[in-house]
């Protein structure tokens, strides 16, 4: 069985593009978890720790994880749902030209 480890409406979405044979389950991770991660690789480590947690409780099935984050200029870091929608529809999610967004796939 395929699992898509993500609340995210969107990821849903475009997985169903490819395929329709996979079931969603939510990982429940604490991100705070991570803060002391550098910000270049918060990204993709969430998105490992979402796959690792239901990979422990379904050993034999294949997981695909995504994690978004926002840094903003100051260096602060978003989670992606954390940014207004209008922003996100307007492409620039972040104040700044200088801020930059991770995005990141973990499978296992």
């Amino acid at each position: 069985m395929l699992i898509l480890a993500s609340s995210s409406p969107r990821r849903k979405e475009l997985l169903k593009k490819i395929t329709t044979d996979f079931v969603v389950i939510s990982p429940d991770i604490d991100e705070g978890a991570l803060s002391f991660v550098p910000a270049k690789d918060l990204a993709a480590e969430e998105s490992k720790e979402k796959a690792y947690a239901i990979k422990a409780k379904y050993p034999n099935d294949e997981i695909i994880s995504c994690d978004t984050i926002v840094v903003l200029e100051s260096g602060e870091v978003l989670s992606y749902l954390a940014i207004p929608i209008s922003a996100k529809e307007s492409k620039s999610p972040a104040p700044s030209s200088r801020s930059s967004i991770s995005t990141s796939l973990a499978r296992s």
